[in-house]
């Protein structure tokens, strides 16, 4: 693994076949298996990965050239208000939503950050107090961390998030278009 400086940018490269490049102050070129780049990136016109990019802060483009099937569509930070719901942050709601409805797309990719405390499983069922719904979903039931639901286009209609702790903590998940 090498490190590189730019600025006050850090680059860990994973698996470089070299350094990057700058052949102007407009592009950067990076070789490497993983690039992970802990804060905003800017480079003037061009950026060339090759092979993956993760970046920990914002990425601004004209275009963005690629596959972008695992292209987040929407993303919540989720806290707990004591055990009686829990909190979202992200879009389609305002800061600190209690247990809103969620309205979400199939053939979509949607990320839930649970930073409620640790002791809030958030987890996808098929009823309220049902069972896990896991078709699509990774690391469903965690209480940290990144929850991913990739809905699947034969996903029902209608499913609902809780906490596996405490009932109260939830509500329901709209799949559209309904089939």
């Amino acid at each position: 693994m090498a490190d590189k400086n730019f600025g006050v940018k850090q680059i860990n490269l994973i698996g470089a076949s070299g350094v990057p490049t700058i052949e102007s102050p407009n592009n950067l070129n990076i070789n490497a298996t993983q690039v992970a780049i802990s804060t905003d990136l800017s480079v003037g016109q061009n950026i060339s990965v090759t092979g993956s990019a993760l970046i920990g802060g914002s990425v601004e483009a004209t275009n963005f050239y690629g596959d972008g099937s695992y292209s987040t569509s929407g993303q919540w930070v989720l806290g707990a208000n004591g055990t009686s719901s829990y909190t979202f942050t992200g879009i389609g709601v305002t800061n600190n939503t209690e247990n809103p409805v969620l309205y979400l797309a199939r053939g979509r990719y949607y990320k839930f950050l649970n930073n409620s405390g640790g002791s809030h499983p958030f987890q996808i069922r098929v009823s309220s107090g049902g069972a896990a719904y896991d078709n699509g979903v990774i690391n469903n039931g965690s209480s940290s961390g990144i929850i991913e639901f990739i809905i699947p286009f034969n996903a029902p209609n209608t499913l609902f998030y809780q906490c596996t702790s405490h009932a109260g903590m939830g509500n329901t998940i709209y799949i559209y278009p309904s089939i």
